[in-house]
């Protein structure tokens, strides 16, 4: 009996679209989409390739997945004591599972000094909050990562808020929104080989008794010697 045993481990992103590479899909949001935000209003984001085709006061840099790809670019709120959710989706969890929610975020606005802060929540329970960083230099994307265990649910929703309700300043773009565990598969086959009995045979010398039992060329011959 032969086991094989193959076992393969890899990282799931449940998120779809994280990287906006497809554009204002996938995802719900509390803030208006405005694909170019002229009036400057606040509480809106656009899908754009830089921060200023978004508002032209913005800075002008690349996303974070390629330098040429999409992004959200979010003029932040200033109402509704940072409830509005910026950025949310549903995806399937596995009970039990350890998994980690992972995004990109870089400050779009020169006047830095306000900043977004930007909490974590995941099926209504704030997990974490960080603020953006403190410059808005063009390559200056911060990374975030927040642990979460799935305890007994089977989906999580997954949102973004902005905490700042300030006016002036609190301007941020995210891309490569993730939430991934490490996932283990083993595969195990096991196949039994039956191996027959071997046939022996026999033979009698008495079949050929007018010849000698060893022969060379036709030749009878003796062993003797």
């Amino acid at each position: 009996t032969y086991t094989v045993q193959s076992i393969d481990s890899g990282t799931v992103n449940q998120v779809i679209n994280g990287d906006f590479s497809a554009g204002n899909t996938s995802f719900f949001s509390d803030y208006p989409h405005i694909p170019n935000n002229v009036s400057k209003l606040k509480r809106a984001y656009g899908i754009v390739t830089t921060p200023s085709d978004f508002e032209n006061t913005f800075i002008n840099c690349g996303d974070h997945t390629t330098g040429t790809g999409n992004m959200m670019c979010v003029d932040g709120s200033d109402i509704n004591g940072g409830t509005d959710r910026v950025w949310c989706q549903t995806v399937p969890v596995v009970p039990g599972r350890n998994y980690t929610l992972s995004y990109w975020i870089h400050t779009i606005n020169s006047s830095a000094s306000n900043r977004a802060v930007i909490s974590i929540w995941i099926n209504g329970v704030n997990i974490q909050t960080n603020t953006a960083p403190g410059t808005s230099a063009c390559g200056s994307w911060a990374n975030v990562n927040a642990p979460w265990n799935a305890g007994a649910a089977t989906t999580a929703e997954i949102c973004l808020r902005d905490n700042n309700t300030s006016g002036a300043g609190n301007d941020f773009a995210l891309d490569d929104i993730s939430f991934t565990a490490t996932t283990v598969c083993t595969q195990v086959k096991t196949v039994t080989v039956t191996i027959s009995p071997f046939i022996v045979r026999t033979t009698n010398a008495s079949v050929c008794p007018d010849q000698l039992p060893y022969q060379w060329n036709g030749n009878p011959y003796s062993t003797a010697g």
